[in-house]
């Protein structure tokens, strides 16, 4: 069984693409802080992350840089060559997402300095 949880923030806005076939594909990294028990600190921990379908629909109207949410999918594994080096590339395939902060309110002036 190749299951998969993370819960973090988006490093940035994610990016939105369409496949030759019309699906809608969303990639995004997510960084999720990790408790350093050694050192006594958080370090981060960044995975690349690629929804399909109705799922990155979502994602792409509803998330942007710094939300938070917890992801459920699968590990999914590439290989490929560049520069005659083989390289692998490994990210998550979302199959389920939640939200685990507020929407930010983007309707809300700045306050005045006081």
């Amino acid at each position: 069984m190749n299951n998969i949880e993370v819960t973090g923030r988006l490093t940035k806005d994610p990016e939105i693409k369409y496949t030759a076939t019309g699906v809608v594909v969303a990639k995004f990294r997510l960084a999720e802080n990790i408790y350093n028990k050694k050192e006594g600190k958080k370090d981060a921990q960044f995975h690349n992350v690629v929804a399909f379908g109705k799922v990155a629909e979502n994602i792409g109207n509803t998330l942007s840089k710094g939300r938070k949410i917890h992801v459920s999918g699968s590990v999914k594994h590439s290989n490929y060559l560049k520069d005659e080096e083989r390289r692998t590339f490994t990210e998550i395939a979302v199959r389920t997402f939640e939200y685990c902060d507020s929407k930010p309110d983007t309707n809300t002036t700045p306050k005045p300095a006081a």
